[in-house]
Parts: C-alpha cells; sequence; structure tokens
C-alpha cells in the first residue's frame, strides 16, 4: 500500500505544476533547429526523400539478383541454355555459336565453317535441316538453310542460272571474220554459196505448180556457219536469243539407238564437225538465223544497199521440190531416175540403208558394214555427192530439211505455215528421200538429229507464185 501511495503522490505533483511552454512553442523551436525552413518546404523535402528511399529500394533488389545470378551459375544455365543444339548464325564464311560461359551466358564464339567440318564429323538430316556431329560427345550443330537469292526471275534451287560462254579477243577476232566471209558472199550471191533457181512450172503430186524465181543455199547449213551466229549473239550480248537457238545435244542421246556420247560431247563444237549439217536445232533457232542474216547483211552493207536483198528465210515445199527436181526434170530423186545406187553400187545419197533391201553389192564399199555402205554412219559433210544440175548438194539425205507448207498448193500441203520437212536423212528410209516421199517428221517444231535446214530468198520483185499463177496468199 505503501508503494502505490508513493506513485500517487507523485502524478498528483506532477499535474499541479504549470505548464512551462505550449505544442506551437516546441513546433517552432523544432523547426528552427532545423534549418529554419516554413512547413511547405518540409513537406516538399518529405517527398524528395520518399524518391531516394525507393531508388535505394531498387538498387539494392537489382544488387541481390546479380548476386543470385552470379552465385548459381549452373541453375541459370540449365535453364536457359538447350539441352538439344545451338543455333549458328551465319553470312558465307562464318558462324556464330552460343555457349555457357562462367561470366555471361551470352557470351559468343565465332568459328570459320572449315574449323568446325572437320574429318571425324558425322551428318544426319532431321526435319530438312542439316546436323554436323564433330565428335561422339559434342553438342550437334545445325547449319541454317542457305539463303535463296533470284537472279533474274531464276530460283537457284531449282534451276542453275545460265551464263554465257566466255570468248577470248581470238575468238571474237576469227569469229567476226567468218561472218564478215557469209555476209559478202550473200550480198554477192557467190555461185559456191548460193545457187539460183529460175522461176518454173512442174506438176507435183499430181498437182500444176509454178514458182518465181529465187536463190538457195548450195547445202545444209554448217555447224560453223550456226556456230558464227551463236558466237555473234555472245558478242552482242543477246543472251535469251543465244539459249533458244542453240542445239539440243542431248537429243543425240534422246533419239538415236547405240552410243552417241561422243557426237553429244563433240558434234557441234569440235572442228573436225565444222562442214557437217548442224542438228537438233529447233524451228525457232533456224528462223533466228534466218533473222540475224538479214539483220547484219544490211547492218554490213548500210542503208544505201539495204534494198539490194530480199530477206532470208526458209523455203516453201513447192520452192523446194522445184529446185530439188530441177523444175520437175529430175524425179522422183534429185538425181533422177528409180535408184539411190549407182551402177557400181555405190550410193547416191546418205539414209538408214539396214533395211533396204533391193542394195546391190558396192564394188567400192571395201567390206564395210550395210549402215555405213552409203559413206556416212551418220551424218557427212554437207557438200559430199554429187549436186544436181543446179548446183544443190543432198537435196535429199543426210539431214531432212525443213519447209513451210502453203494453203495455195491444194492437195500437197497442209494448213498455211504449218512446219514440215522434205528429202528425208540419214536416219530415214529410202522412200522418204524421195522429192515428193512422206514426211517423218511434219508438224515438228523441236530439234531433232536428223533434221537441219537450208535458206532461201527471193529474187528481187519477185512472188512465190501458187497453183494456176496466182501469187501467194490470194485467195
Amino acid at each position: 500500500m505503501s508503494t502505490k501511495k508513493n506513485l500517487q503522490d507523485l502524478f498528483d505533483k506532477a499535474a499541479a505544476k504549470p505548464v512551462e511552454a505550449s505544442f506551437d512553442e516546441t513546433r517552432k523551436a523544432f523547426l528552427k533547429g532545423s534549418g529554419g525552413v516554413n512547413s511547405t518546404s518540409a513537406a516538399q523535402g518529405g517527398k524528395g526523400l520518399i524518391i531516394k528511399i525507393g531508388l535505394v529500394m531498387i538498387t539494392l533488389i537489382g544488387g541481390l539478383a546479380v548476386a543470385l545470378f552470379l552465385f548459381q551459375p549452373d541453375q541459370i544455365a540449365e535453364e536457359k541454355l538447350p539441352e538439344e543444339i545451338k543455333k549458328i548464325t551465319a553470312d558465307k564464311t562464318t558462324v556464330s555459336v552460343d555457349e555457357p560461359s562462367q561470366s555471361s551466358v551470352e557470351n559468343t564464339t565465332q568459328a570459320t565453317l572449315d574449323e568446325l567440318v572437320a574429318p571425324t564429323e558425322t551428318f544426319y538430316a532431321k526435319e530438312d535441316q542439316l546436323y554436323i556431329t564433330p565428335s561422339d560427345d559434342a553438342v550437334p550443330i545445325r547449319l541454317l538453310p542457305p539463303p535463296r537469292i533470284d537472279i533474274e526471275g531464276v530460283d537457284p534451287l531449282q534451276e542453275e542460272p545460265k551464263v554465257l560462254p566466255t570468248l577470248s579477243e581470238d575468238d571474237i577476232k576469227d569469229n567476226n571474220k567468218r561472218k564478215k566471209k557469209m555476209l559478202q558472199a550473200l550480198m554477192k550471191r557467190d555461185k559456191r554459196s548460193y545457187a539460183y533457181i529460175p522461176s518454173g512450172s512442174f506438176t507435183f503430186k499430181s498437182k500444176p505448180v509454178s514458182v518465181q524465181a529465187f536463190f538457195m543455199g548450195t547445202a545444209e547449213v554448217t555447224n560453223e556457219e550456226y556456230g558464227t551466229f551463236l558466237n555473234d549473239l555472245i558478242i552482242q550480248r543477246r543472251d535469251k536469243d543465244y539459249w533458244k537457238a542453240r542445239p539440243d545435244e542431248s537429243l543425240w542421246g534422246k533419239l538415236v539407238d547405240g552410243n552417241v556420247f561422243a557426237l553429244e560431247e563433240l558434234y557441234f563444237s569440235h572442228p573436225a564437225f565444222a562442214e557437217y549439217p548442224v542438228n537438233n536445232v529447233s524451228r525457232e533457232g533456224a528462223e533466228m538465223y534466218c533473222r540475224w542474216l538479214s539483220e547484219e547483211v544490211r547492218k554490213f552493207y548500210g542503208k544505201d544497199k539495204e534494198m539490194m536483198i530480199n530477206d532470208v528465210r526458209l523455203p516453201y515445199r513447192a520452192e523446194w521440190a522445184l529446185a530439188a527436181s530441177v523444175s520437175g526434170a529430175k524425179m522422183p530423186y534429185p538425181w533422177g531416175g528409180p535408184a539411190v545406187q549407182n551402177q557400181k553400187g555405190c550410193y547416191l545419197t546418205n539414209f538408214d540403208a539396214t533395211h533396204f533391201t533391193d542394195a546391190k553389192e558396192c564394188e567400192d564399199c571395201d567390206g564395210r558394214e550395210n549402215a555405213a555402205e552409203d559413206g556416212g554412219l551418220f551424218t557427212v559433210k554437207t557438200k559430199t555427192y554429187m549436186a544436181n544440175e543446179y548446183g544443190l548438194f543432198n537435196m535429199s539425205g543426210n539431214v531432212a530439211e525443213m519447209v513451210y507448207e502453203s494453203k495455195n498448193y491444194g492437195d500437197l500441203v497442209g494448213k498455211k505455215g504449218q512446219p514440215g520437212t522434205a528429202g528425208g536423212g540419214w536416219m530415214s528410209d529410202v522412200e522418204s528421200l524421195k522429192i515428193d516421199g512422206k514426211d517423218n517428221h511434219a508438224g515438228r517444231t523441236e530439234g531433232h538429229p536428223n533434221i537441219g535446214f537450208r535458206v532461201v530468198f527471193s529474187h528481187l520483185g519477185s512472188q512465190l507464185i501458187g497453183t494456176r499463177g496466182a501469187p501467194a496468199g490470194s485467195k
């Protein structure tokens, strides 16, 4: 009791004691001791203090995260890195491989493809991707597919872009000489290259036919002549025309029985075949050759002489038949008579004699196989055998020659402009050699080992005349 009483006495004394300072006085004394700022400044200072505290807390949290990251690398790497493959990003010769590191998971190592591809590698495919495993215990590396590059609309993954052959300065010089020689022969109507075929009338397949005068190549267009044309396209950088006109040498293997690999590789390009007839040329390629001759001869001689020659072209069948038969005097073959052998048994043309049952023994054939007894196992030079009276070689045999049909000639032709061939070739039977024989390549526009062509151009001021003397194209 005495203790409680003593405490009560103390409280009573304190309560009775007078107040020495009010709350307001105490607040003013506190503010004065803090630098004498007013209440507004104090409030703003409080807000700044809160921002500072927030920044400190963010810094502490960030530091804590870094610390956790640095002190637990194995756990982080296990979560971040794929277990199978590290992606390579490359540009032609280098690739980057993501690897774990003590300092940073994002560390990238540069390496060349040569360094990655080792003799001990194994390759395997997975979901159309190529994987390389340098060793048994290494992580497989996935190579990204190559970029798709379009070159003039050609997809390299689908078709290899075609590149024009390169001609040396000597090649260009030699080609220009050959071209000049060809153009001069054309303009001068050189008799060795072009025969004059006078106008005439004759009966062809029981129909009377009249044809105006024209000039015709004495021989089929050769590999050298057609090669000069192609080389000139290269010189002029006419790449699209070049690839359209180029012979398709793969047709040897596709359309000829036996091993003809050497012909595929050499026939059109080797100098030994320079004077042989060009073949495997499309109808479009032959027409391009004709236009090229017409254009170049005019450019060569200039405007003053550009009207001295008509356009070079392929012959109409009636023109070809008139020239082959010497205006109807030589039938059914260009040399006249019913036989393809002379009295000694020598063949008069180049054709497929393997199934020629009426053949007689050839005195000058030296025991050669029947297929080559006519002088050639395949084609022969364009000026082989005897020329006819107009000076034209191989109008029958060697290669079947491209012609145009025309509606003006009644039953002997098809539709106007329909492609055809005449005279047969080295793959043809004896009946196809006849001037009015069956056309085994009627309607064909693609190349063929048995098809070539020769050119014609109309005599100045002349027109092709149809049945009953009507101008071509008239009704």
